[in-house]
């Protein structure tokens, strides 16, 4: 059924549109925003200080808290970058982060 040529509201609001769909996007932007960014930080420190020992791999922590035993927040980080990280390896020859090490086989 065709509109009434009375009805003068935009397209837009009938489709969910308004502040509120205004507001929701610029939500989602943000947060988006906010997401690259922070892999974005966390990706150059942890190059950084990975060619500072030489190594292939980086860590989304600073490497002390690597020394210190405790990997459960990159692996959190590793799980939540995961998604951008790997186009960004694919596509812009992105270093790839440690998934994984071993402490005390050497002791």
């Amino acid at each position: 059924m065709l509109p009434s040529p009375r009805d003068t509201r935009p397209a837009t609001r009938a489709a969910g549109g308004g502040w509120l769909g205004w507001a929701l996007k610029r939500l989602a932007l943000a947060a988006l925003l906010a997401y690259v960014a922070s892999y974005a930080y966390l990706y150059q420190r942890g190059v950084a200080e990975a060619d500072a020992v030489g190594s292939p791999y980086f860590f989304y922590v600073p490497v002390q808290r690597i020394a210190d035993g405790d990997l459960t927040h990159h692996y959190q980080l590793l799980a939540l970058f995961e998604p951008i990280n790997r186009p960004h390896r694919s596509w812009f020859g992105g270093r790839e982060p440690c998934r994984g090490i071993t402490f005390g086989l050497s002791r």
